[in-house]
């Protein structure tokens, strides 16, 4: 039976590096059977005057665009949801895909109770705060990885809340009464890791004000790797050296947690490519 694959890209209007990343994803779809779209959904004020749709036009046949006037992910999600199909991927426009992401995905989904696949995540920075950041990528975390990941039409919810923070973690809780979200071992996406402090910090922020707004909503978070649930199996799960990036990271999710519970409803990441 034919299927009809949107990959749908919620894309902020300055995101540089959106051409390479739908050049990738067009590379991986030659490699389905099925008839697929690429969607890039441009969010922002004046989103056909920013650097992302300036890059699209340079390169035309790319993806299909559509422009949303609100700087928002939720509401770029939700449109992209829109579109007509019978399978969704959705992708960060920050990132690239190896040539048989999409092929894995997809192809996960047939497998019985499965809803949703995700993709295997792929980390590149250069520096401390790059190695810092990498830390918990080291472990195996169960759950729905935002960066890349499918998931049968009819399984999604109809729109996603405009405030909310940690959209994957949404969407898992979400997903969950409706059947398995699978990995895809054979589905990467590289992505790039902070390589700032300052972007580090923000990120942690946003991730913390996440977990405790589901909480406060009453949604359940994808339990987390059995390393994390003590200190001894954490830094047994660390060679020694590692260990000094361990503590780093720690202390930084102990502050930007304290920082979060000020107020998750009022916090915003003020710059951010996935917005």
């Amino acid at each position: 039976m034919t299927r009809r694959i949107v990959v749908g890209v919620p894309c902020h209007r300055d995101e540089p590096g959106i051409v390479r990343t739908v050049a990738s994803l067009a590379e991986s779809a030659e490699r389905l059977a099925d008839p697929v779209r690429i969607v890039v959904c441009i969010n922002g004020a004046d989103p056909g005057d920013g650097a992302a749709a300036a890059a699209l036009r340079d390169n035309p046949g790319l993806a299909i665009v559509r422009l949303l006037d609100e700087a928002s992910k939720p509401a770029a999600w939700t449109a992209l949801r829109d579109e007509p199909g019978d399978v969704h991927v959705f992708a960060d426009a920050d990132i690239t895909v190896n040539k048989w992401a999409l092929p894995a995905l997809v192809d996960g989904l047939d497998e019985r109770d499965v809803v949703a696949t995700a993709a295997k995540q792929q980390h590149e920075g250069e520096g401390v705060v790059a190695h810092v950041a990498a830390v918990p990528h080291r472990l195996a975390w169960g759950g729905l990885l935002g960066t890349l990941y499918a998931a049968k039409t009819e399984a999604l919810p109809v729109e996603m809340p405009l405030d909310v923070l940690l959209d994957d973690a949404w969407l898992f809780a979400q997903l969950g009464g409706a059947g398995r979200v699978a990995q895809a071992p054979l589905a990467i996406a590289t992505v790039q890791l902070p390589t700032r402090w300052r972007d580090l910090w923000r990120q942690r922020v946003r991730a913390e004000a996440g977990k405790q707004q589901l909480t406060s909503m009453g949604l359940p978070l994808a339990a987390p790797p059995k390393e994390t649930t003590s200190i001894y199996r954490t830094l047994v799960a660390y060679p020694p050296r590692e260990w000094p990036f361990v503590a780093a990271l720690a202390g930084i999710k102990f502050f930007a947690a304290r920082r979060a519970r000020k107020g998750y409803g009022e916090w915003k990441l003020a710059t951010s490519t996935k917005q």
